[in-house]
């Protein structure tokens, strides 16, 4: 077997803390290696000099880090307050390895993703959107169709330069639909160092926000589509987690898990009737929670809720729509 990687996953976690890891990252690295790819993730904190004490040297120390595995494709998972370090290093990659395809992915880039491909020469590939319904196709494109022009446009969700310079944006994927499944784990991605510590582990519960808050970027990269992912998948993930792990202290990733009332108190329900005590907090808004919900939700374990609260100020709440 072909020992190359094909693809490193770059992640901006600094430390080895499970708070650090980038659950998208995980699940398209999982996918692709069920798929038949080798893979690789790469973390800041791989190289022995941190980024936020020399940076010169970090950068020196991990451009080389990956330069020397010599993949097919680095990866980078794009957040604001690193985005310019995501592009010093790719151009450093670049600069030292040109055969290497270089990719961003993530928030950040999506938001910009026409004017990075413009402006940043050392940038081929920015992969917009959920990538479960991407990454696969794009690195069959990459490795096995030799990036063939002809075929770029089938790639949803891929922007790119053609030969004569010209910005592509294809079409986004269609997104994950509400209670969808998932049918794999990705535990065995994350390091033993991070495990050591371990008390608490975030869970993908869902995506999405129905609402149009004209500050907030949410509603712009999932188009307002909330969606729940199935209640039975997660009580199985976290039944799977506390028997594997002994963790017992999640966090539910949901940028608004409390809209449907209806199946949370469904999802409480099924946390309690699993008889695995375990903690939990999660992200919502005010005005979709009540009395009801929140006994329920204390009765299965919820021990904090993450409430946005911009303003006080009506005539402010107006201006922002955060009504």
């Amino acid at each position: 077997m072909d020992d190359t990687i094909d693809i490193i996953f770059v992640v901006p976690a600094f430390k080895p803390k499970m708070k650090e890891e980038s659950i998208g990252t995980l699940i398209l690295a999982k996918e692709l290696l069920l798929n038949g790819y080798n893979i690789d993730i790469v973390r800041y904190w791989n190289a022995k000099n941190s980024p936020r004490l020399d940076y010169d040297a970090f950068r020196t120390e991990f451009v080389s880090l990956i330069v020397n595995k010599a993949p097919k494709i680095v990866s980078f998972y794009c957040r604001c307050e690193e985005y310019h370090i995501c592009l010093d290093l790719a151009n450093k990659i670049k600069e030292l390895s040109p055969s290497i395809k270089i990719i961003f992915g993530g928030p950040q880039a999506e938001l910009v993703a026409k004017e990075t491909i413009r402006t940043f020469n050392y940038v081929d590939y920015i992969c917009c959107s959920e990538g479960e319904n991407t990454i696969t196709p794009l690195l069959h494109w990459i490795i096995e169709e030799k990036e063939s022009l002809n075929l770029a446009g089938q790639i949803q969700g891929l922007t790119y330069r053609t030969l004569s310079n010209e910005i592509v944006q294809n079409t986004f994927p269609e997104f994950l639909p509400d209670n969808y499944i998932r049918s794999f784990y990705y535990y065995d991605l994350i390091p033993d160092d991070v495990w050591k510590n371990t008390k608490s582990i975030a869970l993908d519960v869902g995506r999405g926000c129905p609402f149009a808050c004209t500050f907030c970027s949410t509603k712009t990269f999932w188009k307002q589509k909330f969606r729940l992912r199935n209640i039975s998948d997660i009580l199985d993930e976290v039944k799977y987690v506390v028997n594997h792990y002994g963790v017992r202290v999640f966090d539910f990733k949901h940028d608004l898990f409390t809209v449907n009332k209806k199946r949370i108190l469904q999802f409480c329900d099924g946390l309690q009737n699993l008889g695995i005590k375990i903690e939990w907090g999660c992200d919502s808004r005010i005005g979709v929670v009540d009395t009801e919900m929140i006994d329920y939700m204390v009765d299965s374990g919820l021990t904090n809720i993450f409430f946005g609260i911009e303003s006080g100020s009506h005539e402010m709440q107006q201006i922002i729509n955060k009504r």
